[in-house]
């Protein structure tokens, strides 16, 4: 496996990650015993803290920066026109944050938990972040990332 082919997999395995953990949160905002809403609250605010605080998606990832502008945008951007997920970034965060508020709000006061509200709120996140991963694997897959940049550029990018 060449570094190429190591970033795309483990990008990837994160996004797919992400995803899944996304979608069960979805599906679980059904829940109505205090008892699971203070548990999905707190599933919630564990699966969203690492993205927020320093948008790294999960302590599985393999690269120690953060993932957000500092890193990515810069490298992607000298070859191609990304200027979307920019734009995006502020949509994601603010997103992310009510999330986060709801999620607390919530898990101190289960009367506070608004089912609809909540969930419409993890879609939206979703609906920001699935066309972002896509749009991020497909400039990853390998024989793209082998035209555009060195193994050695590549180990920056995962260093």
């Amino acid at each position: 496996m060449t570094i190429h082919d190591e970033y795309y997999t483990n990008l990837k395995r994160v996004h797919d990650w992400f995803r899944s953990g996304l979608d069960k949160l979805i599906k679980d905002t059904k829940v109505t015993s205090e008892a699971d809403v203070k548990k999905l609250m707190e599933e919630g605010l564990r699966f969203l803290r690492p993205s927020t605080s320093s948008m790294r998606p999960h302590p599985h990832y393999p690269f120690p920066h953060p993932l957000s502008e500092q890193i990515v945008f810069p490298f992607f951007s000298k070859h191609f026109d990304i200027q979307h997920w920019s734009d995006a970034h502020e949509e994601l965060m603010s997103t992310l944050t009510s999330v986060q508020e709801q999620a607390q709000a919530a898990f101190i006061d289960v009367a506070a938990y608004d089912a609809a509200n909540f969930k419409c709120t993890l879609q939206e996140l979703r609906r920001i972040v699935v066309p972002h991963f896509r749009d991020e694997e497909e400039l990853s897959r390998p024989e793209i990332t082998r035209e555009k940049w060195s193994g050695k550029q590549i180990e920056r990018l995962m260093k």
